[in-house]
């Protein structure tokens, strides 16, 4: 499974690694800015997009778009603050699978991954 991590505080990112490799998976690439998101989402498939709602110069509604113009199938988990949350909840009414208020929530999503790859099954 490809997955692309796309996470500008390292404290989060490195607790989505642990995430992922309590699930026997790891991202196949990783974006801490605007530019290498854009251009890992322009140049290839991903079968999972986590990401942060945003980034200077992207947010997760067109990366979310990116993600999914490459592959139709691609769960995308958005990572937000509360403050964030409106422009979270727009990107899953356009497809985004769901997402996640940090700090409170990491531990949903093992859950998110979990519900995804047995409905991929």
């Amino acid at each position: 499974m490809k997955i692309l991590l796309i996470e500008d505080m390292p404290h989060v990112a490195e607790r989505i690694r642990n995430s992922l490799k309590n699930l026997g998976l790891a991202e196949s690439a990783f974006a801490d800015n605007a530019k290498k998101a854009r251009e890992f989402l322009q140049t290839s498939a991903f079968d999972m997009v986590i990401c942060e709602v945003s980034l200077k110069g992207i947010s997760c509604l067109e990366m979310s778009h990116l993600a999914r113009s490459k592959n139709k199938h691609c769960c995308v988990i958005i990572i937000t603050s509360l403050e964030n949350s409106d422009i979270a909840e727009k990107a899953v009414k356009e497809g985004a699978f769901d997402f996640i208020i940090r700090p409170a929530q990491m531990d949903k999503l093992d859950n998110l991954i979990k519900l995804y790859l047995a409905v991929k099954k």
